[in-house]
């Protein structure tokens, strides 16, 4: 213990305040009041100053001496445990981020897999947020599609498909082809295998359907290289110009199998050398060209063999461009094989433009061979038969012999009461045709809702070949007698340009300008003159 006593002055005080400092806590330091050696206390007595250890001033231990152990460890002991928090509160999260991914994974490939899917085989394996599948696949389902439905889901970062295929063995490929596309199937050993097939299909130009599995297996032929070279080796050769179609199978004792089609003889030859003895090639048969279509007024039957989608197509278009799609039934078929003559579209396109005018005949019967176009059809009057046998003629132009017979129908009614039945149509017409067929003050412009009531005219000249119509121009009273004439002839030869470019025949067609002598309003009133500003047909048997 140490003692001091009897300390007096400015030199003394600081002294002590000096010791005080040297330890942990600083006491506070009251001067002495009085005489020397006497200090108050608490009371405010007085004793002999003399100063002890306390809480406050560690007076045992000497100036200088080094401080507790356990002062200085503490200062290092609390960072490290916040540290050795913060590390196990990590790893506990990082360890149930990990579960969660492996327990939702079964249930996304369930939810997205085609329904029944087995994904029973399949073993999950997470790190952080990437997720590493293994085992065995489901049938029919390549690696790819599981990692794609698995990276879907925001919480899976990366999705790593090892997982081999089951049932098949390590090399079990199909290869399908024909002039469209060419399909791959089943399981390789490695990706680089993979690679070497996709690029051998990639480049034959046909659409390609990947659907190769890597089997990561063992193949049970040590020769399995060499065969699946082989195969791409194959593959090379089947482009359109040179098959019609291809079934080829690779298995795990590693040889070619299967069947080639080829386009003709040179493709055949040249096929068989690269296929050996596993694979047949057929050199193909050719096929003729046969279409017939029947036509009853009402609709159109097809019937027989082409050689593309596209002239399918353009012959079934053709068709419901006379009848509507409802009025067409098609039993056209596409032949896998080549045509007996050299380019048969232009023979369907020749087909074609002969259908294309059945809308004016009242039956026919149209038949398409290699060299032949036969056409046995009834038109329904003079101008349509014309119209087909000219449509028939561009069919010699590409090689067709034209044979069969086309007729005109006989009228069913005189020319009188053809001209009585058309002008009954026209009159049941006249309202909607005053209604919609008007003209702005001082203007011969059609307007709007003028073509729907004018092709119901066109209609009904079209049922009624044989009468001409006059199409009589009308104005109001507003304007000079001489310009209303003028214009009123503008009217009728807008109406009649409005038919002639529909398909009515100029010569069935003469406009009249009437100025304003035959007015059947009023002019006193806007309504009256806008009635006026009119057209009006007569059915004749001619002009003369």
């Amino acid at each position: 213990m140490w003692e001091v006593s009897g300390w007096s002055g400015d030199h003394e005080r600081e002294g002590m305040r000096s010791m005080a400092h040297d330890h942990e806590h600083v006491a506070v330091v009251t001067p002495f009041q009085g005489r020397a050696g006497v200090a108050p206390d608490v009371t405010g007595s007085h004793r002999n100053a003399s100063w002890r250890r306390s809480q406050l001033i560690d007076l045992d231990r000497p100036p200088g001496a080094p401080r507790s152990w356990w002062r200085r460890l503490r200062w290092w002991l609390t960072p490290l445990a916040v540290i050795a928090l913060v590390v196990a509160a990590f790893y506990w999260a990082l360890e149930h981020i990990e579960d969660d991914i492996e327990q939702s994974a079964p249930s996304i490939l369930s939810r997205s897999l085609p329904e029944g899917t087995e994904i029973g085989g399949l073993t999950y394996e997470a790190d952080y947020r990437d997720l590493l599948v293994g085992g065995v696949l489901p049938p029919g389902v390549p690696a790819a599609e599981i990692e794609r439905v698995l990276e879907d889901d925001a919480g899976i970062r990366d999705a790593d498909v090892t997982a081999v295929a089951g049932e098949r063995g390590a090399v079990d490929v199909t290869v399908a082809a024909n002039r469209e596309e060419i399909v791959l199937l089943g399981t390789v050993p490695t990706q680089t295998h993979k690679a070497l097939l996709l690029r051998a299909a990639v480049g034959r130009g046909l659409s390609v359907v990947d659907e190769l599995v890597v089997s990561d297996l063992e193949p049970s032929s040590a020769d399995a290289d060499a065969q699946i070279s082989k195969l791409t080796k194959l593959m090379g050769e089947l482009s359109p110009p040179n098959i019609a179609t291809a079934d080829l199978t690779l298995g795990d004792e590693g040889e070619v199998t299967g069947n080639i089609l080829a386009a003709d003889a040179i493709a055949a030859a040249s096929l068989r050398s690269a296929s050996g003895s596993g694979v047949t090639v057929i050199a193909p048969a050719l096929e003729s060209l046969d279409v017939d279509v029947a036509y009853d007024g009402a609709g159109i039957v097809l019937r027989g063999t082409v050689f593309s989608e596209g002239d399918r197509d353009q012959l079934e278009e053709t068709a419901a461009s006379v009848v509507g799609d409802d009025g067409v039934a098609s039993g056209l078929r596409i032949s896998e094989l080549d045509s007996v003559v050299d380019d048969p579209s232009s023979r369907i396109a020749a087909l074609a433009t002969t259908m294309a005018t059945f809308a004016g005949l009242e039956s026919a019967e149209l038949a398409l061979t290699d060299e032949d176009l036969i056409l046995n059809a009834v038109a329904i009057d003079a101008s349509r038969y014309e119209a087909t046998m000219i449509a028939v003629d561009s069919a010699e132009q590409v090689g067709l012999r034209v044979s069969g017979e086309v007729g005109i129908a006989e009228p069913q009614y005189t020319l009188a009461e053809e001209v009585a039945l058309l002008q009954a149509e026209l009159v049941a017409l006249q309202d909607e045709i005053r209604e919609n067929v008007r003209f702005e003050s001082d203007a011969a412009d059609l307007s709007p809702n003028a073509a729907g009531t004018l092709n119901k005219v066109i209609d009904a000249m079209q049922r009624y070949q044989r009468p001409v119509v006059e199409v009589g121009g009308h104005t109001d009273s507003q304007g000079a007698d001489d310009y209303n004439l003028q214009l009123s002839q503008g009217r009728a030869d807008a109406v009649g340009d409005y038919l002639i470019w529909a398909g009515v025949d100029a010569a069935r067609i003469r406009g009249v300008g009437y100025g304003e002598t035959d007015p059947i309003e009023g002019n006193a009133l806007e309504d009256g003159r806008s009635t006026n500003r009119r057209v009006e047909f007569v059915a004749m048997e001619t002009f003369e």
